[in-house]
């Protein structure tokens, strides 16, 4: 993920699919960090080690307000932190 931070290409994304890539907590972090993803509407993160520091990285971050489709299922993230996901994407939360 570290890579696709500096890519200075990523300004207009809108769809953004991580799936099965083995990102990390750390990659989430990186992501939910770059002010350039703004315009990004479907971010696929299914299948890899998002736990739950990555998930709350993710609730916290101002750099994502386009989000209307959020996919995190197949991650080991705990039932508290889920709930605050869905408290915070609401349908845009696709498991």
């Amino acid at each position: 993920v570290y890579w696709l931070s500096r890519n200075p290409a990523l300004t207009g994304l809108r769809e953004l699919s991580l799936r099965g890539n083995g990102v990390t907590d750390d990659g989430v972090r990186t992501l939910a960090g770059m002010a350039g993803l703004g315009r990004l509407e479907c971010l696929d993160l299914t299948g890899n080690r998002v736990r739950d520091a990555g998930a709350k990285a993710l609730i916290d971050s101002p750099c994502l307000p386009a989000l209307r489709e959020l996919r995190l299922s197949r991650n080991p993230i705990g039932d508290r932190t889920w709930r605050l996901l869905e408290d915070r994407f609401g349908r845009a939360l696709a498991g």
